[in-house]
Order: C-alpha cells, then structure tokens, then sequence
C-alpha cells in the first residue's frame, strides 16, 4: 500500500480544488470534537435606560439588585437570552461543520475520481446537507462511549474515596493510571471509528450502524495498515504545529518592535487599538492556514478509506 502516496495524492488535490479551504475553515469547527463558544466583548447590557454592569467588580451590585423582584427578572432575561443565543450560535456551527466536514469528504472522492462535474463549493456543501443527520448521529453514539467509560471510573473512584480510607491514596492513583490506559488507546479507536464511519457514509451511502460495523471491521483486519497511515496523520500534525509556533515566534519580535513604536506616538490607547487589529489579522491568518491543513487532513483520510475498500 502506497502510504506516503496518498499523502501526496491528497495534497496534489488540497492544492488544486481550493474551494476545499474555505470548506476545512468551516469544517474545522468540530474537527476535534468540540463546539466554538462565541464571547461576548461588552461587560454592560443596556435595558430601559439603566445600565446593568456584569463584572468581576459590581458581583455585590447584582447581589443588591436581587432584592428588587423587578432587577432580578431583568437579569434572569438577560442570562436566558444570552444562553439562548449561545446555543443557537453552536448549533450553527454543528450544523456547518458537519456539512462542511462531508462536503470535503465528497469533493476528495469526487476528484480522485476524476469526477470533475460541478465540483465547487456550493455543490459539495450542498451534498454535505444530506448527509447532517447521520453525521450527527455519529457523533452523538461515538461520543457516549467514552463519556460511558468516563463517567464508571469517576464512580469507581468517588467509590474507593469513601470506603477504602487511607487506602485510597494508593488506590486513587493507580485508577487515573489505568484510566490513562484505557482512553488513550480508546480514543485513538473511536477517532479512527468516526473517520471511517464518515467515509462509508458519504461514498457508500450507508447507513450510521452498517458504516459503524464496516469501520470496525476495517480497522480490526486491517490493524497495522491504519495504525501506519494513523501515524503518518499523527507526524505531519506534529510538523503543522511546530511550523505554526515557528512562523508565530518569527512574527512575535516586530510586532512587538511596532507596539514600541506605536507606544511612543500613541500612548496606551494607540497601543490597546494596534493589538486588536494585530490579534485579529494573526488569528484570521490562524484560521486560514487551518482550513487548508482541515481540508488536506480530510482528504488524506478519504483516499486511505479508499485505498482499503477498493477491492
């Protein structure tokens, strides 16, 4: 099997289709497994002409307020809203990330394929909508398992706590060391589970158990064949980040140089402006470089799923 091969393969198709970035930007959302949670920059909520300041300093205010039955109805709005829209603002991302995530999924097999018929962005996004429901579903039974295992060891440990005695300062640490041996080749397990379950999903168009079964079963028969591309994923990651704290050291000393600079003219105010304009290019920049590096990552992942079911 042409390992490094479909490594190139994958970067030959990363490279020429970049509507496939702006895909991995999206996709990226739930890449690893967790949701982006929006912050808020303003500390003080405007409400009937009153100023309502949520700070670490005005706590005793709100603590005050509370005595008026009309003060904690407006904060108790003020938070239902806020968690409402935070809700929404994830469920948003859910939603693009896991279209997103099967759209590059499509748009890779698709051009390994030489299928090259409307392959753009909309197209493969579009596509990516049909598969939301069984990507979501995926997610949510692979997810319980570990958070199954999670959940018994903590039990287990709250157990040894309360009835071993002094016992359980030896036994304590020997449950996190097996817990650390349990999930982390679990989690290897269950990532590569969802990674091929997707694949099946979206080029076989299975269902969420069968792609499940098939995944299992691939990753059982054919051990040392994932294991390697697992660890070739894992080395150009290594490679990403050090590359990436590289380029961000190299940036660091004439940004600083300008915050000098700007300091001099402008004071704390030009200072405070400069590194939010500063912050926000370099993080867009962050995000950029991620789509792309999302999208080669998937579809590296594609064509080795691919390469094991050819036959």
């Amino acid at each position: 099997m042409d390992y490094l091969g479909v490594a190139k393969r994958a970067w030959d198709i990363t490279k020429k289709y970049r509507f496939l970035w702006w895909l991995g930007i999206l996709a990226a959302a739930t890449e690893m497994g967790g949701f982006n949670v929006p912050s808020f920059p303003s500390n003080t909520f405007e409400l009937n002409g009153n100023n309502l300041s949520i700070s670490s300093g005005t706590v005793s205010q709100l603590g005050n307020g509370l005595t008026s039955g009309q003060d904690s109805t407006v904060i108790f709005l003020v938070i239902a809203l806020v968690s409402i829209a935070i809700i929404a603002v994830s469920l948003i991302l859910l939603f693009l990330s896991l279209c997103a995530n099967a759209g590059i999924i499509h748009g890779a097999d698709s051009a390994d394929a030489k299928d090259h018929e409307k392959l753009n962005f909309g197209h493969c996004f579009g596509k990516g909508i049909d598969y939301f429901w069984r990507f979501l579903g995926l997610k949510i039974l692979v997810g319980l398992i570990p958070l199954a295992v999670f959940i018994g060891l903590a039990f287990a440990g709250i157990f040894l706590l309360f009835t071993s005695g002094i016992f359980s300062l030896i036994s304590l640490p020997m449950l996190i060391i097996l817990a650390m041996i349990i999930l982390l080749p679990l989690g290897i397990y269950l990532s590569l589970l969802e990674i091929f379950s997707r694949r099946a999903i979206v080029i076989k168009n299975k269902g969420i158990i069968n792609s499940i079964k098939e995944s299992h079963k691939l990753i059982v028969k054919e051990m040392g064949s994932v294991l390697l591309f697992w660890l070739i994923r894992a080395g150009v990651g290594i490679a990403y980040l050090v590359s990436i704290l590289v380029i961000l050291f190299a940036l660091l000393t004439p940004l600083v140089l300008l915050g000098f600079s700007i300091y001099s003219l402008a004071e704390w105010s030009g200072v405070g402006i400069y590194a939010i304009i500063a912050s926000g290019i370099v993080l867009l920049g962050l995000i950029f470089i991620g789509g792309i590096f999302t999208a080669f990552t998937s579809s590296y992942w594609t064509l080795a799923y691919k390469e094991f079911v050819k036959d």
